[in-house]
């Protein structure tokens, strides 16, 4: 009897698998003859309910539901709509490098393994989460690691990983610890001034939804990951009421890393609830 049993492919080859040419349906994605991203198909709302219905029917009344069916039931749909919408904004960030820069194409990056890589663990962190911040901090450093001329895949993975452990509060209360001046002026404020020069007042006039509490815990923990300067450096960075810089070159390498994207700020199909 002939056996058609098919040899196992090798890495490259089941990257190249998922990107090539091939008829859409829910949970596949194609790439154009003109070499771009296809949008990751979605199933419709009529297929999304009637698939919720079967799960919920499978359960059985009165006898207490397992938990693998009550899963299945809570986590499934969410995670499937939070999947298609992360792949449309990977693909929309692949349309755009590659209309920017001709050397990057869709080919080229998969066979990146280091790119590969990091789409994959950004991948990870962005099932993890509904934040629409995380989820353009993500695409930002994708577009990092993509455009590096001399990258340090180490510093890269490590940077990642700082997005996925800290949240959105933190961004921002680094952001503003890298420059008052510039976090004010990019929100459309001034850094307060008073008499008595009090870095709480400028918290405060700048992150009025932050308790000071609250920020004191946030600044604490992004010091102890070495992005903020502490001790008597930052007492001496802290001389200028006006625009203070109390992020450590690692906090700047950073925020560099989350803020430069082409895309940067398109919340087009960013999502709003899990």
């Amino acid at each position: 009897m002939v056996s058609h049993q098919h040899a196992p492919l090798d890495r490259e080859s089941r990257i190249r698998a998922t990107i090539a040419p091939r008829p859409k349906r829910p949970g596949q994605v194609a790439v154009s003859e003109s070499g771009s991203v296809e949008p990751y198909p979605e199933a419709s709302k009529g297929e999304v309910a009637e698939d919720i219905a079967r799960r919920v029917l499978s359960l059985t009344p009165g006898l207490g539901a397992p938990a693998a069916a009550l899963i299945d039931v809570v986590f499934t749909p969410a995670l499937e709509k939070r999947r298609v919408r992360w792949f449309n904004e990977l693909a929309d960030l692949l349309n755009d490098l590659q209309a920017r820069h001709a050397s990057l194409t869709v080919a080229s990056l998969s066979a990146d393994d280091e790119w590969i890589d990091a789409a994959l663990a950004a991948t990870r962190i962005a099932l993890g989460t509904h934040r629409k911040e995380k989820w353009r901090a993500l695409k930002s450093a994708l577009a990092h690691v993509a455009l590096s001329d001399e990258p340090d895949r180490d510093l890269d993975s490590t940077l990642l990983n700082l997005i996925d452990l800290l949240t959105p509060s933190h961004l921002r209360v680094l952001h503003m610890l890298q420059s008052t001046r510039a976090f004010a002026a990019r929100h459309g404020t001034t850094v307060p001034l008073t008499i008595d020069r009090s870095f709480r007042r400028v918290v405060e006039g700048l992150l009025p939804d932050v308790p000071f509490d609250v920020y004191s815990l946030l600044r604490t923990d992004l010091e102890s990951r070495g992005l903020v300067i502490t001790g008597s450096a930052a007492v001496a960075a802290s001389r200028d009421p006006v625009d203070q810089r109390l992020t450590t070159p690692l906090g700047n390498k950073f925020l560099k890393f989350i803020s430069e994207s082409v895309g940067d700020g398109d919340e087009r199909a960013t999502p709003d609830q899990p």
